[in-house]
């Protein structure tokens, strides 16, 4: 066998102690959230805090440099966070991925881990009754579509100690080698704080004679920066819309930005729901990593 040169074997040397230092790293960063989940004791509230994860995963991308792969990098983060999550108590995720849609499946994995239990639904239905009435933690749901006849996001207008909310949209950290280019949103029952770049989805009840130009009109007036997500309404009343709008910010209904944009749609604008909000995704510019540069050569 040919003896390495010894540059080559002293970097090998060298990466041999990064991985030792790495793990006891991670045993570290175990133990202290194990005294976490023991100062916080027996709670029905779920472990998780994607408010902190997303500043987080900001952080990280900020400050990193070199030519190791951002995405990777996120990855990484999102298995160590979801293996800790795991260390505070049960945490199990439903997930809808019907046979013909198995790209939430892969947005599920992506979010919380390999190893995270998981529950495959079919109705979208089933998936927010396992999140309200608590057997499932996390629920994840495909992107509205307006053509759907029953939309699941309807079902998250209750109050907010019961009800499900959106928090999180997906990918956050790019898009992965996933079989489906679709987003999802994540439904939990926790307590959303606001991570300095937020977007909130809101349920406005309109009469059928506002047209969506007229909404975003309104939406512009009142210093608000939305789009139409989703539009329902039900067979019952015929002259009343339920429209899902996504707008930049983390808003209250009674916010006096929310009121103004009611105030200016005038009689058409039935009641304002809170359905949600989320931390913006990471844009692509930011995930762009610096390429290798090779040495010189003569």
């Amino acid at each position: 066998m040919t003896d390495l040169p010894p540059d080559l074997s002293a970097l090998r040397d060298e990466i041999d102690t990064i991985d030792t230092e790495l793990q006891k790293l991670l045993q570290r960063r175990a133990e202290v959230v194990g005294r976490v989940g023991k100062l916080k004791g027996k709670t029905s509230v779920i472990p998780l805090q994607p408010d902190r994860e997303a500043m987080m995963m900001r952080r990280l991308v900020e400050r990193h440099e070199g030519a190791f792969p951002k995405k990777v990098m996120i990855r990484m983060w999102r298995e160590m966070l979801s293996a800790t999550v795991g260390l505070q108590g049960p945490f199990s995720v439903a997930v809808f991925a019907p046979e013909n849609k198995p790209g939430t499946w892969d947005h599920a994995r992506d979010y919380f881990g390999s190893f995270t239990p998981m529950v495959s639904y079919r109705s979208t239905g089933d998936v927010v009754k396992a999140v309200s009435d608590g057997s499932q933690s996390v629920g994840i749901l495909p992107m509205p579509d307006e053509e759907e006849s029953s939309p699941w996001w309807r079902l998250l207008l209750g109050d907010e100690k019961r009800s499900p909310k959106i928090f999180a949209r997906l990918p956050f950290g790019g898009q992965s080698n996933g079989r489906s280019e679709s987003e999802a949103f994540a439904i939990a029952r926790l307590t959303r704080r606001p991570t300095g770049d937020d977007r909130t989805l809101l349920a406005v009840e309109t009469s059928e004679r506002i047209s969506r130009s007229g909404l975003n009109s309104a939406l512009g007036d009142a210093g608000l920066k939305g789009s139409i997500l989703g539009m329902w309404r039900a067979d019952s009343d015929p002259e009343s819309w339920l429209k899902l709008i996504d707008v930049e910010g983390f808003l209250d209904p009674s916010d006096d930005s929310v009121q103004a944009f009611k105030a200016r749609v005038g009689q058409y604008a039935g009641a304002i729901y809170s359905v949600g909000s989320y931390a913006t995704p990471l844009s692509a510019e930011s995930l762009q990593t610096a390429p290798l540069i090779a040495d010189d050569k003569d």
